[in-house]
């Protein structure tokens, strides 16, 4: 298998932000070299944005955000942690910003991507997390469980623009003494 790499330019790109979620779909097609049929078709959407920290502000696309957060901790009465359904996960986010909230850290769980899907598409920021569940991080099976997963959860979410940061282990220490805890 070859791996290329595909570069386009946008002029004018129209940039993600909560309060103009600007998303780009786009589709990609394999085609054969041999007789030009389609072998494979991706679709998927995508958005623009930059985030930086300058004298203890932070900037989305240059301009100071202020972030009024909601603890969401995922939890569904009908689901326990899984979302019955895809309106429940859009809803969730519709009543967070009903309420005056316009992000959320999402708490001790990887949540599911139709989340960030709507986040990304209703405009609103995230802070994704990797569960601790009072892990004790100084366990051998607990480094190498944590080793094996985190590169597999940052890889799948990165291409959100809702998600403003990606947390792990925040909780460190929470339940046990945290001297001797490794930084």
């Amino acid at each position: 298998t070859k791996v290329k790499k595909i570069k386009f330019k946008i002029p004018k790109p129209k940039l993600w932000s909560i309060e103009q979620p600007n998303l780009y779909d786009f589709v990609f097609t394999l085609i054969s070299e041999k007789n030009n049929k389609t072998l494979d078709r991706v679709k998927s959407y995508g958005g623009m944005r930059s985030i930086e920290v300058k004298k203890n502000k932070v900037y989305l696309n240059n301009k100071p955000l202020y972030q009024r957060l909601v603890l969401d901790q995922g939890f569904y009465p009908d689901g326990i942690w899984t979302a019955p359904t895809d309106k429940a996960l859009k809803n969730d986010i519709i009543l967070s910003m009903k309420a005056g909230f316009n992000g959320a850290r999402l708490h001790e769980k990887v949540f599911e991507d139709r989340f960030h899907y709507w986040a990304d598409k209703l405009g609103y920021i995230t802070w994704a997390e990797w569960g601790n569940w009072g892990a004790n991080e100084n366990a051998k099976g607990t480094e190498t469980a944590f080793m094996h997963e985190w590169p597999k959860i940052v890889e799948h979410l990165k291409n959100h623009p809702s998600i403003k940061h990606i947390l792990v282990r925040h909780e460190q220490g929470a339940g046990h003494a945290a001297e001797g805890y490794a930084r």
